[in-house]
């Protein structure tokens, strides 16, 4: 809104904003995140607008030299536009791909590794229920001569009743059952299963894929582990990367933004003070990672040591 925009302090021209051509109602693209998507305050002061920033680079003094900047800009209208105001001069975020994939900012998640797992365990699981949804299970067939008309009808009603003496009741009375569920579907999904749980490094809910499927033998542990673990691994490093990239910003900006001297708590009786150019220094960021998987990996080698 205009006031937030003028409470800010960092944004010129507001005067020459269109509210009407920039509302949230003329962006047909826009999704709003509220409960009531349809109300609007019709004052100028409170009246919301579409703003868009942008980071990036560009040679702003023609030196064939690029420099980090920010534009913001309301309709056709810019109402802020400078150089990167962090002292790092860097974008002020940090990417970090959950599987980096070439030309692709965001990577790859995990559902695109197991898609055909998944269109393939999605077939087979609908065949099975077609084979149990063809059953007639529950419903019982009396052969005819079994019963008469009287002890039929207790039959029905659930009482005690009597058949005839020529028939044997083992073959006078058939009840209709679930049909078996072929052995080669079951192992088609366990295939699919173990599959997925190698490509994506995460173990099903149950016990999953173990050592003992490829032997009772550390190797055969080490090798089960391999496929969870260092997967599962690289994801991590990725991330405590970003998270350490994400450290050395906030010392870069903790040495430009704090004041002159920060009081801070170490214990609940214990207080020091540090002042603010001290913290220009370069830091060592070292983020230590473990998973349930290599502290596993390694209890089984030391085991067998």
């Amino acid at each position: 809104s205009l006031s937030e925009l003028k409470k800010d302090g960092r944004y010129k021209n507001l005067d020459d904003i269109n509210f009407e051509s920039a509302s949230v109602l003329s962006e047909p693209d826009h999704a709003v995140n509220t409960d009531d998507d349809a109300f609007t305050f019709q004052d100028k002061a409170r009246k919301k607008v579409i703003a868009r920033e942008y980071w990036g680079f560009w040679d702003i003094d023609d030196t064939g030299e690029v420099k980090p900047f920010v534009a913001t800009w309301v309709g056709s209208t810019f109402i802020r536009m400078e150089e990167n105001p962090y002292p790092d001069k860097k974008l002020p975020f940090i990417l970090v791909q959950y599987l980096p994939r070439r030309k692709n900012i965001y990577g790859e998640p995990d559902a695109a590794l197991i898609e055909d797992n998944q269109k393939i365990v999605g077939a087979v699981t609908r065949g099975i229920i077609d084979i149990i949804g063809r059953s007639a299970s529950g419903q019982q067939g009396i052969r005819k001569d079994a019963l008469d008309v009287t002890n039929a009808r207790k039959f029905e009603r659930g009482e005690d009743y009597k058949f005839n003496a020529n028939v044997d009741p083992k073959q006078a009375f058939h009840m209709e059952v679930y049909p078996e569920i072929p052995r080669s579907a079951l192992e088609v999904l366990n295939m699919q299963n173990n599959d997925a749980e190698a490509l994506t490094g995460v173990k099903a809910f149950t016990q999953g894929i173990s050592g003992q499927a490829l032997g009772v033998t550390a190797t055969g542990i080490r090798s089960a582990l391999d496929a969870t673990s260092k997967r599962e691994l690289g994801i991590l490093r990725r991330l405590s990367n970003g998270l350490n990239q994400i450290g050395r910003k906030v010392i870069s900006m903790n040495s430009e933004f704090l004041e002159d001297e920060e009081i801070i708590r170490i214990t609940n009786e214990k207080f020091i003070a540090i002042n603010r150019n001290d913290l220009g220094g370069k830091y060592d960021i070292k983020l230590n990672i473990s998973t349930a998987e290599a502290d596993e990996q390694k209890g089984s080698e030391l085991a067998f040591m």
